[in-house]
C-alpha cells in the first residue's frame, strides 16, 4: 500500500509530505488507511489515500457495511457505494434507500417502488414493487397490488406475483 496521506493531528492531514491547510473537527481512518471521513461542522466529506475527495462536503450519511462504505447526500436523495479500494460501485440519485442493509441486497425506493441493488456489483434489480420482504437465502417476495411473488437475487421470477401473501421466513 502506497499511503500519501497521514494523519497529523486529530483536526489536521499530511497529503503528498504537504501539511493541508484545512482543519477540521476531526478524521476517521478507514478501510486500512485508504481512505479518510473529514468531518467539519455539521458536514463531512470522504477523501482516499491519494488526497482526492470522493464524497464532497455536506450533511452526508455515511455507513460502513462489510468491506463497503454507503454515502447519502443531498438529504439522502443521492446515495454513492464505495468499496474498500474507494471504487465507485454505484450512485444513485432521486431515490432513497434503507439503512443499515440486511445481506448484500440494499432496498431503494423512488417514486414510491420499491427494487434493490447489489453493495458488491452495483447490479439493480428495477423498482417495480409495492413491497416487499428483506432476501433471506436468495429470495424476497414482493408484492404489486395487492398480490405477493418471488424474486432471486438477481430480479429473476421465482414464483409469479399471483398470491395474495407471503410465506414467513424461518
Amino acid at each position: 500500500m502506497n499511503k500519501r496521506i497521514t494523519i497529523v493531528t486529530k483536526q489536521h492531514l499530511c497529503i503528498n509530505g504537504h501539511l493541508d491547510d484545512q482543519a477540521y473537527d476531526k478524521i476517521e481512518e478507514i478501510f486500512n488507511g485508504e481512505a479518510f471521513i473529514l468531518i467539519r461542522g455539521e458536514e463531512n466529506a470522504v477523501m482516499n489515500s491519494k488526497g482526492k475527495v470522493i464524497v464532497a462536503f455536506a450533511k452526508n450519511t455515511i455507513r460502513e457495511y462489510k468491506e463497503h462504505l454507503i454515502v447519502g447526500s443531498n438529504n439522502d436523495s443521492e446515495w454513492t457505494i464505495l468499496d474498500e479500494k474507494n471504487h465507485i460501485i454505484a450512485k444513485e440519485s432521486g431515490c432513497k434507500i434503507l439503512l443499515p442493509p440486511r445481506g448484500d441486497m440494499l432496498p431503494m425506493q423512488r417514486d414510491g417502488l420499491w427494487g434493490f441493488i447489489n453493495v458488491h456489483t452495483g447490479e439493480k434489480i428495477r423498482e417495480e414493487y409495492d413491497a416487499f420482504n428483506y432476501f433471506c437465502k436468495g429470495i424476497s417476495w414482493v408484492r404489486k397490488g395487492n398480490r405477493w411473488g418471488a424474486i432471486d437475487e438477481k430480479g429473476n421470477k421465482i414464483t409469479p406475483v399471483k398470491y395474495l401473501y407471503s410465506p414467513d421466513f424461518p
